[in-house]
């Protein structure tokens, strides 16, 4: 028994030597053709990123897929229509390509690595897309807004990655370069660095790729440069950033890491988009943004581009109904030296109060709290808001009573009787528009405006008698009646007055104005006046701070700010059903009321005169005479005519686009400053949307 305990004892230990002889030698060839096994991971891949990039982003899909809001919102319940086209259609075709991807690799590794082919197969969704990735690069500096967002001319990603992908580094020899196939061609550029040229990609001609500014020419689409550094892989379309990262990953002294930038925070936070954003190579865009979209023209008021240095934000995807985020944004005082003396000098205002909890939560969709200077606010109206036409009618008004030669010499009377909390609120003029329903073009139904109430304090130390009688005085330079009607409702006394001309899109505007409770409070409509006070009197009549959309989507927001805005999207953008024409009252928002315009806009007849015209013009002769002109003519008049008849085929067209908004119930944003930093905190609140939208079924 003895003899046969030695046996076997000395065969278990020839089989012990014999693993680990194959063992080494399995290592030491899988070391040889791909990497070192144990060589560790990179603790921050934020030390790969070099100092001179001009964004990164940084996200862990791991974490952020756990929060089911991707699932939720992508897939099971998309925001918007297109979304639900991805991922319905186009998200197949991806698949199907990822899938032949996978096999064209497992293709190259089988034989190759030494490990079973199961053990061995790769797959993206198990080898890819879990971990951390960072994106990085530099911004084009001469594409403006007309070209969309912000384009960057380089870009380069980080990944951390699974063993399998590691085996990237395989690339090392030349025998699997040379093995890859006809549709990709590898080679060494040294420093570990391997490009990568991709025959099957369409590259845009080189005429097309220049524009970015400084003469800088954007990379062909089919050129990629590659290094993997332990667990990160780095890719990207630039070599001078490849070769960066390959420098820092040698741990090369002179190389400069963003991790070590200062004025950034951009670290790793589970269920959050982080960003670091440098704002000088965007100023050019924003500029041209404002001259773009000059409706966004307000917005710099608070937000002045070229005082912008940089941008720490993060976007949270923590709960399925909810998007929020927020940035803190470095400025320059020098640079916007009038925003900052006139809002961000001031105390923060609670955002969450105030005429919030004065006007009726039916039909308001809007509600901005500023605290600002009341001169600077009102100069920003005039000039940001007002149309060049209703200045100049202002302006004329002020000259011929006498009082004042200009608008600023006007308001800067005014700003000294009133303070610098200003509230202001935005509703849907419900009992005009529940019943108009515009049937063809230039129908005749008035322009869907909004009625607007503006709250603002009164100046400590002003009285109240003497304001209200300044007011009847000036307000009819601005081109009002100076035939006041005083109105009594409810317990409230308010003075009323019409504009002195009739005009037919504003025929139900009228300047009210009420002082109470150290508040002056003017509406653009009696009938809101009226709510308000209804509001105010009676606890039976809900006020916006009431409602639900209101409350939950300013808890996602600090209490206080300089600048504080709620947008209700439920109510701005309710709509019919498919088969109910212009709609119940029930189901009309303030986009649905202003169908009519966007039908004359995007489908003007004169245009469409013009377009047809140009078409049926080669049918008739070279040199006509006047019956023959008279006679296009009439084919013409009689095209547009029936073109007309299509107006319920696009106002159609125009819901369907609406139906993209009823994911969102709300939207807010707060606004706070110091000395040298700007902290924006927004939120978006998300609702089922109806089971009969289109896009829905």
């Amino acid at each position: 028994m003895s003899l046969l305990r030695k046996r076997l004892f000395k065969y278990l230990k020839r089989l012990v030597l014999i693993v680990i002889l194959l063992g080494a030698i399995g290592v030491g060839v899988f070391t040889w053709i791909c990497y070192w096994p144990l060589e560790g991971s990179v603790d921050d891949p934020l030390t790969l990123v070099p100092e001179d990039v001009e964004f990164v982003l940084r996200a862990n899909w791991d974490d952020m897929r756990a929060t089911g809001w991707f699932d939720e919102n992508i897939f099971e319940n998309p925001l918007h229509p297109e979304i639900a086209n991805v991922a319905e259609q186009q998200l197949n075709e991806v698949k199907l390509k990822v899938e032949d991807i996978e096999t064209q690799i497992n293709s190259q590794i089988h034989g190759r690595i030494p490990f079973s082919p199961e053990l061995a197969r790769f797959g993206v969704e198990k080898d890819v897309l879990p971990g951390e990735v960072i994106a990085a690069g530099r911004w084009c500096r001469r594409v403006g807004p007309d070209r969309g967002l912000p384009k960057h001319q380089e870009l380069l990603i980080l990944k951390r990655v699974s063993w399998r992908t590691k085996c990237v580094a395989a690339l090392k020899h030349g025998f699997i370069r040379d093995s890859l196939g006809p549709a990709l061609k590898a080679t060494a550029e040294g420093n570990g660095v391997y490009k990568l040229v991709l025959s099957g990609i369409k590259v845009t001609p080189e005429a097309l790729r220049q524009g970015c500014g400084g003469g800088f020419v954007v990379p062909p689409e089919n050129i990629w440069y590659l290094h993997r550094h332990k667990d990160i892989l780095a890719i990207s379309n630039s070599d001078a950033l490849i070769q960066s990262v390959a420098e820092l990953a040698k741990g090369d002294s002179s190389a400069a890491s963003f991790a070590n930038r200062p004025g950034f925070d951009i670290q790793q936070d589970p269920e959050r988009l982080t960003a670091a954003i440098e704002m000088e190579p965007l100023h050019w865009y924003f500029e041209r943004l404002f001259e773009y979209r000059p409706q966004l023209k307000p917005l710099r008021r608070f937000l002045e581009p070229k005082a912008l240095e940089k941008v720490s934000a993060r976007v949270s995807f923590a709960g399925t109904d909810l998007l929020s985020g927020n940035a803190e944004i470095s400025y320059v005082q020098a640079q916007a030296p009038d925003v900052s003396r006139a809002v961000y000098s001031l105390a923060e205002r609670p955002v969450r109060e105030g005429i919030a909890q004065m006007v009726p939560a039916k039909d308001t969709f809007a509600v901005i709290t500023l605290r600002v200077d009341p001169e600077y606010l009102l100069n920003s109206i005039v000039d940001d808001v007002l149309a060049a036409d209703e200045r100049k009618l202002w302006e004329d008004n002020l000259r011929e009573m006498g009082e004042f030669n200009s608008l600023d010499d006007f308001f800067g009377d005014l700003s000294t009787r009133i303070g610098n909390q200003a509230m202001v609120a935005v509703a849907r003029l419900s009992e005009v528009f529940d019943k108009e329903d515009p049937d063809m073009f230039f129908s005749g139904t008035s322009q869907p405006i909004p009625s607007v109430a503006i709250m603002v304090r009164i100046k400590e130390g002003a009285n109240d008698e003497e304001l209200e009688e300044y007011l009847k005085k000036k307000v009819p330079l601005l081109g009002f009646s100076d035939e006041m009607l005083r109105v009594n409702f409810r317990g409230f006394g308010f003075w009323r007055a019409p504009l002195k001309q009739k005009i037919k899109d504003f025929e139900h505007v009228s300047l009210c104005f009420l002082l109470a409770q150290d508040h002056l409070i003017m509406t653009t409509t009696e009938s809101y006046m009226r709510r308000i006070i209804e509001t105010v009197a009676d606890k039976d009549v809900p006020a916006l701070a009431e409602d639900r959309t209101f409350q939950e989507t300013m808890a996602a927001l600090p209490s206080s700010g300089h600048v504080g805005v709620f947008i209700d999207m439920e109510k701005l953008s309710r709509i019919p059903k498919e088969d109910e024409g212009h709609g119940p009252p029930e189901r009309r928002g303030f986009m649905w009321d202003r169908r009519g315009l966007w039908v004359e806009a995007k489908m003007d007849p004169r245009e469409e005169a013009i377009r047809y015209r140009r078409e049926i013009r080669p049918q008739w002769p070279a040199r006509m005479n006047q019956q023959q002109q008279d006679a296009m003519e009439d084919q013409v008049d009689r095209h547009v005519e029936d073109w007309k008849e299509r107006f319920p085929q696009f106002v159609e067209e125009y819901r369907r686009e609406l139906e993209g908004y009823r994911r969102a119930r709300g939207v807010g944003l707060v606004l706070g400053a110091t000395d040298t930093t700007i902290s924006a905190h927004f939120a978006v609140v998300f609702r089922e949307a109806e089971d009969w939208l289109r896009w829905r079924r």
